[in-house]
Order: structure tokens, then sequence, then C-alpha cells
């Protein structure tokens, strides 16, 4: 399930479910032989930004670049042309890598679900006026691990609150 010149993602809320109903449907890291995550692996696998590149717009040589270079960040805009691509929506990018390298799949499923809660209040749009105010401090700037970690932990409070 890779972005192609047929199906691209419009919205923040698009790629988010694109990229967490992929890796879902996938269940499987996107990973070498080495344990090193890929962008494309085998059998078809792509991690969570690596689905959001096209085809066209994949080169080799990404493997070895960071979700945050921009050569990946141009290739995920190129492949979703009606999505603009902030430092917002690179942080979000930047959240879901960190889900599909760093925890398991059996987890995924959960882990999304909490980041949506957090994410995306009222379950369209991605705000980080909001995200920030429930977290506290700049949630760019923040270390992506300590974000998810706050923002599966806050998810847990919401559902606790509203039993």
């Amino acid at each position: 399930m890779i972005v192609n010149e047929n199906t691209s993602v419009s919205s923040d809320i698009e790629a988010f479910n694109w990229v967490t109903d992929h890796l879902i449907k996938q269940d499987v890291q996107s990973k070498d032989n080495t344990g090193g995550c890929l962008y494309r692996g085998p059998d078809g696998t792509a991690c969570a930004v690596g689905c959001l590149i096209s085809d066209k717009d994949y080169v080799g040589s990404f493997e070895t670049t960071c979700a945050d270079d921009d050569h990946i960040i141009e290739a995920v805009s190129s492949s979703n042309p009606n999505w603009k691509i902030t430092p917002t929506q690179h942080h979000m990018l930047l959240v879901l890598q960190y889900v599909h390298d760093n925890h398991t799949p059996y987890t995924w499923q959960y882990d999304f679900d909490s980041l949506r809660m957090v994410l995306f209040p009222d379950g369209k749009n991605y705000d980080i006026g909001l995200v920030t105010k429930r977290i506290g401090g700049s949630v760019i700037t923040r270390d992506v691990k300590q974000f998810v970690s706050e923002a599966v932990s806050l998810a847990s409070q919401m559902r606790k609150s509203e039993v």
C-alpha cells in the first residue's frame, strides 16, 4: 500500500490514516537482514515514511538517510502534491516513523490509537496548539521518543477519564 500516481494523501489525517492502515495490514517492520529499518524492505514492505513515497520518487540511496533528511521530505512532498508538509507535519512523520522503528507490531494498534487521540482531538485536524497545551512545552523540538511516551501516557489518562 504505497502511494502512487493514482493515490496520494492531501491532509494530515489522511496521511496519518494511510500510514497506520498500511503498517497494521503489513504487521511487520520493514527491515533488512541485520535488523536495520528500511524505507522499502523485503517482500514489498515499507516503513511509516516509505509508504508515503511513490515508486517514481523513491531512490535507493534513501536507505542510508534518516527520515528528517530534506531529500526524504522532498520525496514525500512530490509523491503527495496536495499535502503541504510543514514542520508540524514533519514532526508527525517522525513520530510515526519512531513507532515503526522502535515498537513491535503487537503494540502498534494501541500506539496509533493513542497518538490519534492526542494528535487529532476532533478526529480530523492535527491541532499542534492543543497538543502543546496538553503535553506542555514545545512539541516540535521535543525528543520524539519522549513525545511518543508522553502522548501514549496522556491517551491512557484520557481513556480513564472517559470511563
